[in-house]
């Protein structure tokens, strides 16, 4: 900011005391403006999608100490026109990206959209959001999506269905405004309005359903009592029985990137649209020489290798760097991918009376609730360690080993009873939360107090719990162990104890445990 400082003096007999008088002037009128400069802040505004509320906490970027967090809370699933949220959006950008402040916009899926709805609008009043460094943009649906269609078609009630927990008209009403035609044709003019480079980061990971559907069910039923009636006598009923049986109880298979152009998308945003293209074809990675909308860039050129729950991780990863800051989250929720069309998910529902799950329920489940570390309980291990707390039907006979267990959460650290990281496994853990080092497994409900000989850490490496004794003139480490309290056992289907790691264990300078400090002695020989 360029500032030009006029003093006016009178004209005049040179007195000595003038030039101290406009010194003082001077340093007075600088120092107001320092003082003036030092209200301006840093902020990292933070805009959520579908089915969400608010922004997951376990997702805030690392940030330096000079910058805030400025998330914004409004109903994700509320039309993308709603004056009171886009009134709300709008102010909490200019307030914190105009004037002597400046900002980063981290948004997600739909949210990108109201980012989009909300810098054309103040572009358009002659107020634009110009002290936008940069935007992350995870995720984005501002480009639309081929499943909004099929969401909200009512000749397609049956995916209707399968997207909507309810499938009311208004159920996810912000699905009406994601359709592909409306968010490139109705509201193109929104689409150019970023005031600073958008980085993308699109995932190629899918997400399918697989369920019995009543309605198909029940007319596939009907197609063949309708051939029994036709077909005469007992191979007329032998046909339509078999029809009947086959089609009544037939699972429906439905995954999201079927629908979009070159199978290419995240499961339930395409690439198109989550990479910043200006057009709906086919693109297999972020930058694919395909015409793009103004200032959309991209983090990497191939896409992540997440779904549309995952790309929280990559997000916070690469955003945070760019302040340099080394951060990294992740969803210990997500399941292996899957063999079954390469789908990072397959949930199985069953018809009659149970509650039937769909994508934005998924959506939330690690998409917000796993960042915000839910207590989860079982008494059972499903497939991938994953607890089966979807549906009320029993997955396999893997029991926790105890009446009651808990699904591991955060990637953090397992202890061991034995050196090398051999023995019983356990987790520690404050309240509810308990960890594990890959995220996985089941975590008893039961404390125990137990001797704690080594660790293994979040990236895999097995340490040895070890005593610091400070010197005068060195530090010295040595392998110790101990006892703790309110730990909990996890359990691993087909994993009782574990052996010595072969490739053995850091013992220097491991994990430290206890400190001595004989600072007042010299380095023992």
């Amino acid at each position: 900011m360029r500032t030009q400082i006029m003093i006016i003096t009178t004209m005049g007999k040179f007195s000595p005391a003038k030039p101290l008088i406009v010194a003082a002037l001077a340093v007075l009128f600088l120092t107001g403006l320092r003082l003036g400069e030092a209200n301006a802040a840093n902020y990292v505004i933070y805009l959520h999608g579908r089915s969400m509320n608010s922004w997951p906490g376990k997702a805030y970027l690392g940030i330096p100490s000079s910058w805030s967090h400025a998330p914004i809370s409004y109903n994700g699933s509320a039309r993308l026109l709603n004056s009171t949220i886009r009134t709300s959006i709008r102010g909490h950008i200019a307030a914190r990206c105009r004037g002597a402040n400046q900002c980063i916009v981290v948004c997600y899926s739909a949210g990108c959209a109201r980012m989009m709805v909300a810098f054309e609008d103040l572009r358009a009043a002659g107020t634009p959001a110009d002290r936008t460094l940069w935007i992350e943009a995870a995720a984005s649906a501002a480009g639309g999506t081929e499943l909004a269609a099929l969401s909200t078609n009512k000749g397609l009630s049956i995916l209707r269905k399968l997207f909507l927990t309810n499938p009311g008209p208004d159920a996810q009403a912000i699905d009406r405004d994601l359709k592909i035609n409306n968010m490139r044709s109705t509201l193109a003019y929104i689409q150019n309005s970023a005031p600073a480079p958008v980085y993308h980061l699109a995932g190629r990971k899918n997400i399918c359903i697989k369920t019995k559907i009543r309605g198909l069910s029940q007319l596939l039923s009907s197609v063949g009592r309708w051939v029994g009636r036709k077909v005469a006598g007992p191979v007329g009923a032998v046909i339509g029985g078999a029809l009947g049986s086959l089609f009544g109880s037939k699972k429906v298979k439905f995954c999201g990137n079927r629908q979009f152009p070159g199978r290419h998308g995240d499961g339930i945003v395409p690439v198109h649209s989550a990479a910043g293209y200006s057009n709906t074809a086919s693109h297999a990675n972020h930058n694919d020489g395909g015409p793009k909308y103004n200032l959309r860039a991209y983090e990497q050129v191939p896409l992540f290798a997440v779904d549309h729950r995952g790309i929280f991780e990559p997000t916070v990863e690469k955003a945070s760097l760019r302040l340099a800051i080394n951060k990294n989250v992740t969803c210990p929720n997500l399941p292996a991918e899957s063999s079954d069309d390469v789908a990072s998910i397959v949930y199985e529902d069953a018809d009659s009376t149970v509650t039937e799950h769909t994508p934005g329920e998924l959506l939330m489940y690690c998409g917000q609730n796993a960042l915000s570390d839910p207590t989860e309980y079982a008494s059972c291990v499903g497939q991938y360690n994953c607890c089966d707390n979807f549906s009320s039907g029993s997955t396999s006979g893997c029991t926790c080993g105890e009446s009651l267990c808990i699904h591991s959460k955060r990637a953090t650290r397992s202890f061991f009873t034995g050196n090398k990281c051999s023995g019983i496994e356990y987790s520690e853990g404050v309240g509810a939360q308990y960890q594990s080092w890959d995220g996985l497994g089941m975590a008893g409900t039961t404390a125990t107090t137990v001797t704690i000989k080594s660790t293994r850490d979040r990236n895999g490496n097995c340490q040895a719990l070890t005593w610091r004794w400070i010197w005068y003139g060195c530090t010295e480490y040595s392998p110790t162990s101990k006892s703790m309290t309110n730990m909990r056992r996890v359990y691993r289907p087909h994993i009782d104890t574990y052996a010595d790691n072969p490739k053995g264990w850091n013992a220097w300078p491991g994990y430290v445990v206890k400190t001595t400090d004989k600072s007042n002695h010299h380095c023992p020989l």
